[in-house]
């Protein structure tokens, strides 16, 4: 049995069903056989898989999946959009809220049991799977995994489902609900009717079915919907029958964690991504918010937020917050945003930072934020060698680090001081492992296989902050590579504006 794991990262799904209007406020759930297909069609592209090579592997997923839908509750919101000088005109976004939010999203299996693939299909697939951003609308932020030992149980299945290979779908539960969701047609039975479409037409206006079912998974539907299509051509409608009422839930609290949490994470997004130079940029902005955000929600500062007492003093050491910005995909923009406190984020600081949801960006475009996943960096780091979907660099265990933005000097320069003797020392007191080879490393991205940007030199980086004090001994900006004698767990991040982004490294292998 195949299977495919979506986790929708902002803890909402947006679709709307065929032939139906926005403001019509309905939900395409589960989504449809005929949008997960159209989904990897478009990854195949990003991830410059060859269409034989793709389409070997989705025809295989043409059969309607089954699916476990987690808990999701009905929500909308309602905006004004301008139309044409003053006139606005109301739309309603209807979403699927899902079960754990932003925080911990429950995840979505379609799964195929019928389906077993090869090592070279399996292959494509994970590679696939890897290159979709987003399911539905592009707000449906969305990570999807390859599980191909899913042993679960199906709540949503196609009607008269008798497939002997299924796991049992627990065929005395009486549906609670059916839907038609559209599903891809069978080739032969598309390439008859086409057929027979295209010799009974007349007239002058004559429309021309896409030739294959790859081209049907490329259909622009608003043109279809122009076209006056009933359903997009080379789908047909597929009663699934769902086990459990959808949309069935009761709203509750948000939970906080009962023990402090050293890591939290947020997603970025924005019509233009900040770049990473504008790292300490947003790190400072970071702080701004969440000791705004402290104020309005406790009616005080938290030192882990702050960096200083109830008595305004600063905190001894450096246990306080840590924002960082992440270049997840190496593209050279900021699309994430690391929190990490040695000290630990409390009930209070979670409670603070769910509240934070925007940002003025460091380019003109405000920042969206969404805190995605919260524990400690072992739960949540990777290497730049083992990428693992949905994990960090930053907070990986390598022997070797590398710089991703310019370590700053606290402290002049001067014989015995020089910026490689002020990492040792820096590395010994944030109880790290000291390094056996401290290196000179030219510029971000300089040698990294996977990267999608240029190298970025060290002084195109804003090394000053826009206000507030710290140790700085020049405003030269440094690279290196660490060797460390076994592994070392990150976050590393050293020097001036190290709370704020500056003189971070990411783990390599």
């Amino acid at each position: 049995m195949i299977a495919l794991s979506f986790e929708f990262l902002a803890g909402r799904y947006h679709a709307t069903e065929w032939d139906h209007h926005v403001n019509e406020g309905t939900i395409e759930w589960p989504p449809s056989p005929w949008r997960i297909l159209r989904a990897l069609v478009s990854a195949s592209y990003r991830a410059q898989i060859p269409e034989a090579k793709a389409w070997q592997v989705l025809r295989q997923l043409a059969e309607p999946p089954v699916y476990e839908l987690p808990r999701a509750a009905h929500g909308h919101l309602r905006h004004y959009m301008p139309i044409s000088g003053d006139k606005t005109t109301l739309l309603f976004d209807a979403f699927a809220a899902i079960e754990g939010g932003a925080a911990s999203p429950a995840k979505l299996v379609a799964a195929w049991p019928s389906v077993t693939l090869n090592a070279e299909d399996l292959a494509v697939l994970t590679k696939l799977s890897e290159n979709i951003g987003y399911l539905g609308r592009a707000e449906s932020w969305t990570a999807a995994t390859v599980l191909d030992d899913w042993a679960g149980t199906p709540n949503a299945v196609p009607s008269g489902s008798g497939s002997t290979e299924a796991p049992r779908l627990a065929a005395e539960r009486k549906a609670a609900a059916t839907i038609s969701l559209p599903a891809l047609q069978d080739a032969a039975e598309y390439a008859a009717w086409r057929r027979g479409f295209l010799d009974a037409q007349s007239g002058k206006k004559k429309r021309s079915p896409p030739e294959n079912l790859w081209q049907v998974l490329h259909a622009d539907t608003g043109q279809l919907q122009k076209e006056g299509w009933s359903h997009p051509p080379g789908t047909r409608g597929v009663i699934y029958e769902l086990l459990e009422q959808p949309f069935a839930v009761t709203r509750t609290s948000r939970t906080v964690p009962a023990t402090p949490v050293k890591v939290v994470r947020f997603r970025v997004t924005s019509p233009v991504l900040p770049t990473l130079k504008h790292a300490l940029s947003i790190g400072e902005r970071m702080r701004q918010a969440v000791m705004s955000h402290s104020n309005a929600v406790l009616q005080r500062q938290l030192p882990i937020f702050c960096g200083k007492n109830a008595n305004g003093d600063p905190v001894q050491g450096h246990g306080h917050a840590y924002w960082l910005g992440e270049d997840h995909d190496s593209d050279g923009s900021i699309d994430h945003l690391v929190g990490y406190a040695p000290d630990g984020f409390d009930g209070e600081a979670i409670r603070v930072l769910h509240h934070v949801r925007r940002l003025w960006g460091a380019e003109g475009h405000d920042l969206e934020l969404v805190l995605i996943e919260s524990g400690e960096a072992s739960d949540l780091g990777t290497t730049l060698s083992e990428a693992f979907l949905g994990k960090t660099p930053l907070l990986g265990e390598a022997r070797e680090w590398i710089s991703r933005t310019p370590f700053v000097p606290p402290r002049h320069l001067k014989k015995g001081d020089f910026p490689e003797q002020q990492i040792l020392r820096l590395l010994q007191l944030a109880g790290h492992a000291a390094a056996v080879k401290v290196e000179s490393y030219d510029a971000a991205f300089q040698d990294e296989p996977q990267a999608r940007h240029k190298p970025m030199r060290w002084l195109e980086f804003r090394r000053e902050r826009f206000g507030g004090a710290g140790a700085r001994g020049s405003d030269r900006g440094y690279g290196f590579r660490l060797t460390f004698e076994t592994p070392v767990r990150g976050p590393i991040a050293l020097g001036y504006g190290a709370h704020f982004g500056l003189g971070q490294f990411v783990a390599v292998r």
